[in-house]
């Protein structure tokens, strides 16, 4: 059942949704040893299946996506799709559409063959454009030992919920049935199911985006040079 994207597609219309970014966060890349490791980028703030803007200036390198999960690759041949690579060149825009944080990883490996910039020379510098989704903040719940619960998603192939999103503890699970501290878990769909029962108990408010303040800020952030841990999780 898909149910559950059906709410997510309810409370956009809702809003009257449309995609404007308002932060920017910056990765500047001295040389072909920076790197940034294998990742899905976090929800918390930028909400379920969200759209990102990637613009890159200066040297050219390989921007490599990583399937979660099967991908069987076209013709005859068949096969499987384990990366795909593409050298992003300076002045270019990547979109990532709904569902690529989901069911993508995505790295900027080290690049010894990366084409170097008439100016910048080795040095490339990327802004990722997002925009904060303050309700997401605003359902957040507690787990069962007070702590404010992470938001994941399902990635598990053989099911139903693939892509789901669910809220848990953040402190990790230890074995099968067998937690740290406690077992919490809620389907985000439905805290946000009934966010939206309780709007429409509420007449005239103000929808919530109508008091959302609009800024835009600079995050700064730094590339590494030793191996960085791959947290757990479409390209167009």
């Amino acid at each position: 059942s898909a149910e559950w994207l059906v709410r997510y597609a309810q409370d956009s219309a809702v809003k009257g949704w449309r995609w404007e970014p308002n932060y920017v966060v910056a990765n500047f890349y001295a040389d072909s040893d920076d790197f940034l490791g294998a990742h899905s980028d976090p929800v918390q703030s930028i909400g379920p299946w969200a759209i990102i803007a990637s613009l890159t200036f200066g040297a050219a390198r390989h921007f490599r996506m990583k399937p979660v999960g099967m991908i069987r690759a076209p013709g005859p041949e068949g096969g499987r799709v384990t990366s795909f690579s593409a050298r992003l060149p300076h002045n270019s825009l990547l979109i990532c559409w709904e569902g690529f944080q989901e069911f993508w990883r995505h790295e900027v490996p080290k690049d010894a063959g990366l084409h170097r910039h008439d100016i910048a020379g080795t040095g490339r510098l990327n802004f990722t454009f997002r925009k904060t989704v303050p309700t997401v903040a605003v359902r957040r719940p507690l787990c069962k030992c007070g702590r404010k619960a992470n938001l994941k998603p399902v990635l598990k192939e053989s099911s139903r919920n693939r892509g789901r999103y669910f809220w848990s503890c953040t402190n990790p699970r230890v074995r099968r049935g067998e937690y740290q501290s406690c077992d919490f878990f809620q389907w985000d769909d439905e805290l946000l199911h009934a966010q939206q029962q309780q709007r429409r108990r509420l007449p005239g408010s103000a929808p919530s985006h109508l008091a959302t303040a609009r800024a835009l800020t600079v995050t700064p952030s730094v590339p590494s040079r030793a191996p960085m841990p791959s947290p757990a999780p479409v390209f167009g």
